[in-house]
């Protein structure tokens, strides 16, 4: 039976580029012996990589305007849209795959949201469809290694400054006063959405902080984080609806407010018709920090994951753990796939097991 430090040498004997590539520069001592140019060169040329590139598509409408337009003028369906073609997967999946800031192509492939971003991050706005866009952009650029740019930095700042003044308060009466109700969603306090800000916490907040906060948050910052994760562990949040209800900005206007953050095989939740995120991508978010790694959930959701070690030591989750969607988000953690072959069991051990030595490695390392 394999020993859990001789998972990532098993790993990297039995992967496909894009685990052999994450292996030996994520896993794997840096004092091995590895030829990292010609793996990254066999990554970048694999079909699944090959192919993700090619869906990270220069945007054709993305715009300045700092007044609220429609989904269709706006150019938001760019960034944020459940095809793979938009910028919230696209990009992501690509740094699931290993690419970040430096790769040539990938660079020239994100310069024009960069720029974009640069032109606008500190521009006064009301629309509500470019702020909610350059934060998606702005978190999803930092996961793939752009943390330093000026642009991504600020926003994710401004982000966690906003909404951790709202979550140190420890406030869950999140609704109206009577309830009252749109498209037969609750109506959000107007307060807590000014102008189309918004001080709730979202999914999209957590994907970014993850990538941006270890290495490079202040002492300051890491505890404002702390105190949000908190907000989002305590029981009162996660008995919230699935998608927190319906927002407005003031003027009129209205939208759907989704993207809580919401844990599967929470105790006391209620039981949702939606379907609930993969567990494994949600502890490879929440792992980043240290008000999760200390709450019951975090433990018990590691010690179930365990519960799928096979006798050679290896892991073979649930194929629902590890979806790989051709249309949905990777944010709900349904394009998990690292494999370019996934019809086979030793796929499904391959990824399954990558996680979790990938969750060991942190877990010693913090």
């Amino acid at each position: 039976m394999l020993k859990k430090e001789e998972l990532s040498t098993w790993l990297f004997e039995n992967g496909g580029p894009v685990i052999r590539y994450r292996t030996a520069t994520e896993l794997l001592p840096q004092k091995t012996s590895l030829d990292i140019p010609r793996l990254t060169d066999e990554m970048l040329q694999s079909p699944q990589v090959r192919l993700w590139l090619e869906r990270l598509v220069r945007p054709r409408l993305l715009n300045d305007s700092t007044t609220t337009q429609t989904v269709q003028t706006s150019g938001i369906d760019q960034i944020h849209n459940s095809k793979p073609t938009a910028l919230e997967n696209a990009l992501a999946k690509l740094a699931d795959f290993g690419l970040k800031k430096g790769m040539p192509e990938f660079d020239r492939r994100t310069l024009p949201y960069r720029k974009w971003m640069k032109d606008n991050a500190k521009r006064p706005s009301t629309n509500v469809y470019n702020k909610f866009g350059l934060a998606l952009a702005a978190a999803f650029l930092a996961r793939a290694g752009y943390i330093h740019e000026p642009a991504v930095q600020y926003l994710l700042k401004r982000r966690l400054d906003m909404v951790h003044d709202f979550a140190r308060k420890g406030d869950y009466d999140i609704y109206t006063t009577p309830r009252k109700y749109l498209r037969k969603l609750p109506m959000i306090k107007l307060e807590l959405t000014p102008s189309g800000e918004c001080y709730l916490p979202l999914i999209y907040d957590i994907a970014g902080w993850a990538a941006y906060l270890p290495e490079c948050g202040t002492k300051e910052e890491l505890a404002k984080a702390d105190t949000i994760i908190s907000y989002i562990l305590h029981e009162e949040y996660q008995r919230f609806l699935w998608g927190y209800g319906i927002m407005g900005d003031g003027t009129g206007r209205t939208w759907s407010l989704g993207w809580s953050v919401y844990l599967d095989r929470y105790k006391g939740a209620p039981a949702r018709k939606n379907p609930h995120r993969s567990i494994v991508h949600t502890i490879s978010l929440l792992i980043n920090f240290k008000a999760a790694r200390k709450h019951w959930w975090f433990k018990e959701s590691l010690d179930h994951l365990e519960k799928f070690r096979t006798c050679e030591g290896t892991y073979r989750f649930p194929p629902e753990y590890l979806q790989e969607k051709t249309v949905s988000y990777w944010i709900n953690g349904v394009h998990m796939g690292l494999e370019g072959n996934r019809r086979t069991d030793r796929a499904l051990e391959l990824e399954s097991t990558f996680w979790m030595a990938k969750f060991h490695t942190q877990l010693e390392t913090i």
